[in-house]
């Protein structure tokens, strides 16, 4: 054997080790989601995780964010940005800003009231705080409280004493899946789980009355000991309508003053109220 012959083969036997190790090293590390976080599930129980979900909504009081905004509807298709702001549980406001980032259209939402004003046109929409007012404004059919959740990332949760629970691991989705239910096992309440740090990416809102809305978050950054969705869903199961949410920037948990929820109107603006 010449010294060539056995310098590549002393080569060879190398590389094939070093592939051998390689193999061996992987098949004991964490398979990696893009972000870098493990896609190992968290073991847990239904409680546990009812009980995170409870601590988690108390976490998120309040937000602040300019958002890229997309409607899409029957009627209309449009994009804007907006500022907006929310505090728990039921308030709201919406600017909706013109290419120089000045508000030309507000929404406002507190306990009291609900109100759509557009300085240029010299009217406002008044009327209470209520699901279909949201809907005359949004385009999505949710109570003022429940959609402040979704905003921050979360949803009301069902009395666990009034309903069954179940909670299950849906291994082609990768997701856990928690639900309430009646008596006669019909499941009302779905929310799917990321498996490992439990925060909620899907809901479904099956009751006629919010016509169907589905709810999907994406984009998770890390704010304090959670996670805070980036990207937000709304759409409307009945029809192709949604709206859409892309936040630039949150801040979390500051105190927004109430006058932010509020509005004085000057005395030429013509005042149409929604009811009565």
């Amino acid at each position: 054997m010449s010294i060539y012959d056995l310098f590549f083969k002393r080569r060879f036997y190398k590389i094939i080790g070093s592939l051998i190790w390689l193999s061996f090293f992987l098949s004991g590390c964490y398979k990696l989601t893009p972000s870098g976080e493990r896609s190992l599930k968290k073991e847990v129980t239904d409680k546990q995780t009812l009980a995170y979900l409870q601590q988690r909504n108390e976490y998120f009081k309040s937000l602040r964010t300019i958002a890229q905004v997309n409607i899409v509807s029957q009627q209309e298709k449009r994009s804007f940005n907006a500022s907006l702001s929310v505090q728990k549980p039921n308030l709201l406001r919406l600017e909706v800003l013109n290419m120089f980032m000045q508000p030309v259209q507000f929404i406002i939402a507190n306990k009291n009231k609900m109100l759509c004003y557009v300085p240029a046109d010299k009217k406002v929409l008044i009327g209470a705080p209520s699901s279909l007012n949201v809907y005359r404004f949004l385009g999505i059919r949710l109570p003022v409280e429940e959609l402040v959740n979704i905003l921050l990332g979360g949803v009301s949760l069902p009395n666990p004493a009034e309903y069954s629970l179940k909670f299950s691991y849906l291994k082609p989705e990768k997701h856990y899946l928690l639900q309430f239910c009646y008596q006669d096992n019909h499941c009302f309440y779905n929310l799917w789980l990321n498996p490992y740090w439990l925060y909620p990416e899907k809901f479904i809102y099956p009751h006629a009355s919010l016509t169907g809305c589905q709810v999907r978050w994406d984009d998770f950054v890390k704010l304090g000991n959670t996670y805070l969705p980036k990207y937000i869903k709304l759409e409307r199961l009945d029809q192709a309508d949604y709206i859409e949410l892309i936040y630039s920037n949150p801040v979390i948990n500051e105190t927004i003053p109430s006058a932010s929820f509020a509005m004085e109107l000057p005395d030429m603006v013509e005042r149409i109220p929604l009811e009565g």
